[in-house]
């Protein structure tokens, strides 16, 4: 499955020198996680991440991925719960909050992505391919 993982300039020479994007995002009974998207917009994020300029596209087993909405119940407190599934489309709720984004494109692994599985990394704001390095799109 081919997803977006975004992220900020300050950590991409960690990402690049570790090799992969570590799954460190964990709540509760949740092993540590990779948070991935759907949608290629950075809109698509939670209100209070869509600063983060670094999109990298990544190429995950199908078998690997879990559908956010689906995963985050059994792994959040309610409270957590409540705000990171709830969408930013007014249509959908009533109740904005700093988190509200677009549930329905989100999903994670509950691993590292390494690099072997990366497709690019772009950089939004320069619009520059950062890995493979290449010319700017």
């Amino acid at each position: 499955m081919l997803l977006y993982h975004f992220t900020d300039a300050e950590h991409w020479n960690g990402i690049l020198a570790a090799g992969e994007i570590r799954a460190t995002w964990q709540r509760r009974n949740s092993p540590p996680t990779v948070h991935l998207c759907r949608d290629a917009d950075p809109e698509a994020l939670p209100w209070a991440l869509r600063d983060r300029r670094l999109r990298i596209l990544v190429r995950v087993p199908d078998a690997e991925v879990h559908y956010w909405p689906d995963w985050a119940p059994s792994h959040l407190r309610p409270e957590e719960e409540w705000s990171l599934l709830a969408s930013s489309d007014p249509s959908k709720t009533s109740v904005p909050n700093q988190w509200n984004g677009k549930p329905e494109e989100w999903f994670v692994v509950e691993r590292a992505v390494p690099i072997a599985e990366w497709e690019e990394a772009i950089d939004l704001d320069t619009r520059s391919c950062l890995w493979p390095e290449g010319p700017a799109l």
